[in-house]
C-alpha cells in the first residue's frame, strides 16, 4: 500500500496476516482508515463495508466519499469488537437514514394493511423479515415506491410501484426471507388494495396486459 496512512494504520495493528493486506487492498483508499481497517477480516467484510457506503451515498448525496468514511470510521471505532459488522453497519446505516424524511404514503392503509412510513419501520421489517427492503429507501423518498406490512395470520411485506403509465400498482406480496405468501392472503391483501383503487395482480391481468412491467 502506498497511501501514508493506510501504511501508518498497518504498522499500528498488533500482528500483520499477508492474506488481510490482500484484502484491504482491494478496499478503497479513502476508506482505509483505522478502525475500518481493523473492523475487516475477509473478503466479505470489504464487501460490506462497500455496500454500506453505496448505500449511504445514494440516500445522503450531499455527503462526499470523505465524509461519509469519517463517519463509518467513527462509528467503527466506538463498537465492540466482539459486535458482528453487519449489525454495525446497519447501525450506522439506519443512522444516515433518519435524516431522510420519507413522503406520505400513497393510502393511508387499514387496520391490518399499514404503510412503512419511516426510514425505522424500514429497517426494522428488513430485520425482521430478512429481506433487502433497505435497498429501496432511495426509491421511496424518490416516491417512485412505498411498503406496507401485511398484519394479517399469515404476515407479509407489501411493495407498491408508482409506475407512470398506470400509477400506484402492486408489484410484490412476500412473507419472510421473501417467501411467497398463501393464495387466500395475496387474495386478502389485493381485494383490500383494488378497492382503495390500486392496481393489483388480478385487475391488471383482467385488463388483458402483460405483467412485466415490474422488475
Amino acid at each position: 500500500m502506498r497511501e501514508p496512512h493506510a501504511a501508518t494504520v498497518l504498522r499500528h495493528l498488533k500482528r500483520i496476516n499477508p492474506k488481510i493486506i490482500k484484502v484491504i487492498s482491494t478496499l478503497q483508499p479513502t476508506y482505509r482508515l483505522a478502525a475500518i481497517v481493523k473492523s475487516i477480516k475477509s473478503f466479505s467484510d470489504v464487501d460490506e463495508i462497500r455496500y454500506a457506503t453505496i448505500t449511504a451515498r445514494r440516500i445522503v448525496p450531499s455527503l462526499s466519499e470523505r465524509d461519509i468514511a469519517i463517519s463509518l470510521n467513527r462509528r467503527l471505532a466506538k463498537s465492540d469488537p466482539r459486535e458482528n459488522l453487519g449489525s454495525v453497519l446497519s447501525n450506522w446505516l439506519e443512522g444516515k437514514f433518519r435524516k431522510s424524511e420519507f413522503p406520505s404514503p400513497p393510502w393511508k392503509g387499514s387496520n391490518q394493511l399499514k404503510p412503512l412510513s419511516s426510514p425505522t419501520l424500514i429497517f426494522q421489517t428488513a430485520k425482521k423479515y430478512e429481506n433487502c427492503l433497505t435497498d429501496y429507501i432511495p426509491y421511496i423518498v424518490a416516491g417512485s415506491r412505498y411498503f406496507y406490512i401485511w398484519q394479517g395470520p399469515e404476515t407479509a411485506v407489501v411493495a407498491l410501484e408508482n409506475d407512470g403509465l398506470i400509477g400506484w400498482a402492486v408489484s410484490e406480496i412476500l412473507g419472510p426471507g421473501n417467501k411467497p405468501v398463501q393464495k387466500t392472503t395475496k387474495n386478502q391483501i389485493e381485494s383490500i388494495l383494488s378497492d382503495a383503487d390500486f392496481i393489483t395482480f388480478n385487475n391488471f391481468q383482467n385488463l388483458g396486459i402483460r405483467w412485466n412491467i415490474f422488475p
